[in-house]
């Protein structure tokens, strides 16, 4: 996405949540990732909803089922109509995920994708809960994947931070260090 339509999708964001951010929930922000990573894996389908031949009761009831779909808030379908008013649909993956990343730092919580490079035991995604804990203020999300890539380590990353602890990083040092 080009910057102007970055800041314009983020500008609608704060503008939905000046309105409805006492009434968006954390279990909202769920639905909306998930409706805007549906979104983003079908570009095509939110560019046909700007086309002018596609009649406007049409795209309502195609929004109407996304938001069903997803259990979007009420609130999400006003945007959802605005958006087809002022025929700029397509942005609406990127301010689903404007809203999130700005309630979310108001609620204080912080995402963190961790990467193993093997599945996590319960004991030790636990500890892992407990190192952020430690060293990050609020409330701690992750998401865990497997990369064999690692060779044996891990990395912690949110939008603002990065912990690794890897052959894969010690490997990058040494690459680095030789230029």
């Amino acid at each position: 996405m080009n910057r102007v339509r970055n800041v314009l999708a983020r500008h609608y964001a704060q503008a939905f949540l000046r309105v409805f951010s006492d009434k968006t929930t954390v279990k909202d922000l769920d639905c909306f990732k998930q409706a805007g990573a549906f979104l983003k894996e079908r570009p095509h389908g939110m560019f046909l909803m700007e086309l002018s031949l596609v009649p406007e009761d049409v795209k309502h009831r195609l929004l109407d089922d996304l938001c069903q779909r997803f259990n979007l808030p009420k609130a999400c379908k006003k945007l959802c109509f605005l958006l087809i008013k002022s025929q700029r649909v397509s942005l609406l993956s990127a301010i689903l995920n404007h809203i999130v990343i700005l309630k979310e730092e108001e609620l204080r919580i912080t995402h963190f994708n961790v990467t193993s490079s093997s599945e996590l035991s319960g004991k030790q995604r636990e500890q892992i809960v407990d190192f952020l804990d430690r060293r990050v203020h609020g409330s701690i999300d992750c998401t865990y994947r497997v990369d064999t890539s690692l060779v044996a380590g891990i990395r912690l990353q949110s939008t603002s931070l990065l912990w690794e602890k890897s052959v894969k990083k010690r490997l990058r040092a040494l690459q680095e260090s030789l230029r």
